[in-house]
């Protein structure tokens, strides 16, 4: 999130949810376990087919990647 944005880190719909993170391997890291623990607790499992992330569209394509193998 841009350092001038609102301090929002998700936003929930009727059946969605968005999260806002930092791309950091560490804070995506600890996204995804939140959500595994999320399933785990709930037994409510999440649509990986469904889920997608957005990048601002300067991020350079080997950060892409990373983000991709850790979600």
């Amino acid at each position: 999130m841009p350092k001038w944005s609102p301090p929002i880190n998700h936003l929930s719909y009727a059946d969605d949810t968005i999260l806002f993170c930092s791309g950091q391997p560490k804070s995506m890291r600890m996204m995804m376990r939140v959500l595994r623990k999320y399933e785990t607790m709930s037994r409510q499992m999440i649509n990986i087919e469904k889920s997608i992330f957005y990048l601002y569209e300067k991020v350079p394509t080997v950060i892409c990647n990373r983000i991709r193998r850790i979600t």
